[in-house]
């Protein structure tokens, strides 16, 4: 079976739509180890959970032999089930009471008899070195390398033709990867395909058969660990640097080593250098090896947005004086008004609709069930229900007042989305230290609202994390983005710790500021300065909302 991708473009929704992955074509063969490598940010785990269908290309085609990955708008399931994903630390996402509810979980869309599942858990346990005892303990009890073993082999049990690796060596030690090589050698032997993105490329490269070098979202280049020995300089461009080993067998070569040709792991270099028992006599004037130049990465400096040179107090003031003239006029004109400088803003500032209504979707679905109920008329007579009407002005006018609430609440938006945490709670502490006996206790407020303004969006990030583990476990037929009922027990005991972790993690933030108390001794914080630029836009904005007044 070979995997065959065709011009992948897969966008950032988000609020400045940029392509993640541009023009990405390339072919897998099955019976063979890829690499996905690149410096962070280009677009590694986006090409692997594209290919392993965990999101939708925008545009572009996958094929599995000839079978297309997509139909319409929904997944091959029988493609589906030959895929197994393993994650970046998957020991974060086991949540079942035992370890081997977590077989049977990941076993459960091959709807197979109890025997089978028992049988493939027990080869599985034994495949990654676990006894078979520890499949009635719960996998929160274990290890963390014992955690990452079983969630390694909850994917195994499958026996998907297809493996997808996100950084499978990132916090494993000398021994784990070892095994993890050796079972990824195992599995190439048994005419299984592996697609591994990582940045080890001194335990990675030796052993793989092909690698795809990304940069910025484009494929830079693909080789062979061999001819990337023999010409590094497509790692030097996309600013990935040398694996170590190669690095020294260059060295070493220059200085008159003979050693083997191809790529040589850490171990396999050693061993050559000690089958030479002295080095072999120099040339007179041997030419040291010349390392490819490293191309110029000159940053290309973009125009920021009018918004990002805003003081935060400007947006505040905006928004507030827009959606107070929102909230008061009562009419359908000055609602339309508000409306249409709202989309105004949006163009200004650059913003992504699409990312705008995912935001107000559940509003949108409660003002029309609100709208439905309230022009809903029952007729009954005599205690019975003879007859059901709508009344159109009632209906009407409850469309008018959530109206004027759900554009406020797209105003609101804009503030969060073209302000970083950090200017937030510059811009909070400022407006807060003129307030009489604040100045102590101003910083602090600041910093702990800013800090749960951020818990937000990261949370929001758990969410899509562990929903996206629990589809590829599942093989949930579900659109990318949405969870079934009967996967929420898979996202809800990981999201609940990682949600407790992220509250460590603030509480951390705070202390590591100073505040362990109030009036304790603290970092400084950035004062803000209001501009020019920020009262060309405050009068700007006062004459675009001062129509929403007069038409009160």
């Amino acid at each position: 079976m070979t995997i065959r991708a065709t011009d992948l473009r897969v966008k950032k929704t988000d609020t400045t739509s940029t392509d993640i992955l541009r023009g990405i074509s390339c072919a897998m063969e099955q019976g063979t180890i890829t690499l996905v490598v690149g410096k962070t940010g280009a677009g590694k785990t986006t090409l692997l959970d594209a290919l392993s269908g965990l999101i939708k290309p925008t545009s572009g085609w996958i094929e599995y032999a000839d079978q297309p990955l997509w139909r319409g708008k929904r997944l091959n399931h029988c493609v589906a089930l030959t895929i197994g994903c393993v994650f970046q630390f998957p020991e974060h996402f086991l949540f079942a009471r035992t370890v081997r509810g977590e077989f049977a979980y990941s076993l459960r869309p091959l709807r197979l008899p109890r025997q089978e599942v028992e049988a493939r858990a027990a080869d599985a346990m034994v495949r990654v070195h676990l006894a078979h005892a520890l499949l009635a303990a719960s996998p929160l009890t274990l290890s963390g390398g014992q955690k990452r073993r079983v969630a390694i082999a909850s994917t195994l049990a499958t026996m998907p033709m297809w493996l997808f690796l996100d950084e499978p060596t990132a916090g494993l030690d000398a021994e784990g990867s070892n095994a993890l090589l050796t079972y990824l050698r195992e599995w190439r032997t048994r005419g299984g395909g592996a697609i591994v993105a990582t940045h080890d490329l001194d335990a990675l490269l030796p052993i793989c058969d092909h690698v795809l070098i990304l940069r910025d979202g484009t494929l830079l280049a693909q080789a062979t660990p061999a001819e990337l020995c023999r010409n590094p300089a497509p790692l030097l461009q996309a600013d990935i640097g040398l694996p170590s080993a190669l690095q020294a067998k260059a060295e070493l070569m220059a200085n008159g080593w003979s050693l083997p040709e191809g790529c040589l792991s850490a171990a396999a270099l050693a061993a050559a250098l000690a089958a030479q028992h002295s080095p072999r006599a120099m040339p007179a004037h041997t030419p040291r090896a010349e390392r490819p130049e490293r191309p110029s990465t000159a940053s290309q400096h973009q125009r920021p947005r009018v918004a990002d040179t805003l003081d935060p107090r400007t947006k505040w003031l905006l928004a507030t004086f827009i959606s107070v003239g929102i909230l008061l006029t009562p009419t359908w004109g000055g609602i339309l008004y508000g409306a249409a400088v709202i989309v105004l803003l949006i163009a200004l500032l650059r913003l992504s609709i699409k990312e705008l209504i995912r935001w107000l979707r559940p509003m949108m679905y409660f003002i029309v069930i609100s709208v439905a109920l309230s022009g809903l008329v029952l007729h009954i007579y005599g205690g019975r229900l003879t007859g059901i009407g709508f009344a159109v002005a009632p209906a009407v006018g409850t469309l008018k007042q959530w109206s004027r609430l759900l554009a406020v609440m797209a105003l609101g938006l804009l503030l969060p989305l073209t302000t970083s945490h950090q200017q937030l709670k510059q811009g909070l502490q400022a407006a807060l230290s003129h307030v009489p006996g604040t100045k102590r206790t101003a910083e602090a407020f600041a910093l702990a609202t800013a800090l749960t303004l951020r818990f937000i969006p990261v949370l929001a990030q758990e969410v899509e994390r562990f929903s996206k583990v629990a589809r590829a476990r599942g093989k949930s037929r579900v659109k990318p983005g949405r969870l079934r009922a009967r996967d929420l027990p898979t996202v809800m005991v990981p999201l609940l710790i990682a949600m407790f972790q992220l509250a460590d993690h603030m509480t951390i933030a705070m202390e590591a500021r100073g505040y362990r108390k109030i009036g304790q001794r603290h970092t400084a914080a950035v004062r803000l300065k209001l501009t020019r630029r920020d009262a060309i836009a405050i009068f700007i904005g006062l004459v675009a909302a001062l129509p929403l007044y007069i038409l009160r």
